[in-house]
């Protein structure tokens, strides 16, 4: 009898603790609207490329243990947005890995991560007759397979792919106002669920803005049913980045006013976060 009951409390301390893990691993989709700090909280110094990047994962470990890959993975060491950028280009290059060894492929580029040095290149190699990932450090000898032009700059070439693609418009929402964006959802959460009016502001928040006009509504709608939820002290920490990056926080002022009249008189976290905004604003004046 006492076997059996402590059994019993055994398996239900494991599902609580399985439960509390899950709820606070944020969807593998929201990971690329984050970004990570490295020891002691310190923001990252980020080169030019990406520092526009706010609120995006920055991976300090881009090797991939999965023992099919192993041999290709970047073992190039830097690090990159969790962000794959999807473009599509045919090349053929040629790929020196860590151990000067050599390789011609054939490589059909389906995505890359900026990165603090250089890119992550992710794609299908025809030679491993799989999907790898290879480090720009190691590329050279490149040719579009497509056009026979050979490609000096093999990161601005796909940059240049990558502006004329649909997501383009979509990740540059997120790189340009992921800040404002996440402000707002905040605040519509801090009565325990996003509701579809208060999605409907955010989604004319974000029609509003100069060149996202034309992002279809049913997307941005998906994108803020999923998007990661931060957390109280988390968000504050990103009024703070973003106000020291000289961000125009008042571009949110309408939409906030809008959300405020749909909040309950007890959600006392709503009016809280609104003066932690405005207090930050006043102290980033004087």
């Amino acid at each position: 009898m006492k076997l059996a009951f402590i059994l019993i409390i055994g398996g239900i301390v494991s599902v609580v603790v399985a439960s509390v893990l899950t709820s606070r691993v944020p969807r593998k989709q929201n990971q690329k609207n984050l970004i990570k700090k490295g020891e002691k909280d310190q923001p990252r110094e980020l080169p030019a490329e990406i520092s526009g990047t706010l609120f995006r994962t920055l991976d300090d470990n881009p090797k991939n243990d999965r023992e099919e890959e192993a041999e290709y993975n970047d073992n190039y060491w830097f690090t990159v947005e969790s962000l794959e950028r999807e473009v599509s280009a045919n090349l053929h290059l040629s790929y020196a890995n860590t151990g000067n060894k050599t390789d011609d492929h054939d490589f059909d580029v389906l995505s890359f991560s900026r990165g603090e040095e250089e890119y992550h290149i992710h794609g299908y190699c025809h030679k491993k007759k799989k999907r790898i990932t290879l480090s720009s450090f190691g590329i050279s000898n490149v040719i579009d397979l497509g056009t026979g032009e050979k490609i000096v700059d093999l990161t601005q070439y796909l940059e240049l792919r990558y502006q004329e693609t649909d997501s383009h418009l979509q990740d540059s929402l997120f790189d340009e106002h992921g800040w404002a964006i996440y402000m707002l959802l905040y605040l519509a959460s801090t009565s325990g669920s996003v509701v579809k009016k208060e999605r409907e502001v955010i989604g004319h928040f974000i029609k509003s803005l100069p060149k996202f006009s034309e992002l279809d509504a049913d997307w941005v709608d998906a994108e803020l049913k999923a998007l990661y939820r931060p957390g109280k002290m988390e968000i504050r920490k990103w009024v703070k980045e973003a106000i020291a990056l000289g961000k125009d926080i008042t571009i949110i002022k309408t939409a906030l006013t809008e959300l405020e009249a749909l909040q309950k008189p007890e959600n006392k976290e709503f009016w809280a976060f609104k003066n932690y905004i405005k207090k930050q604003l006043d102290l980033a004046a004087n």
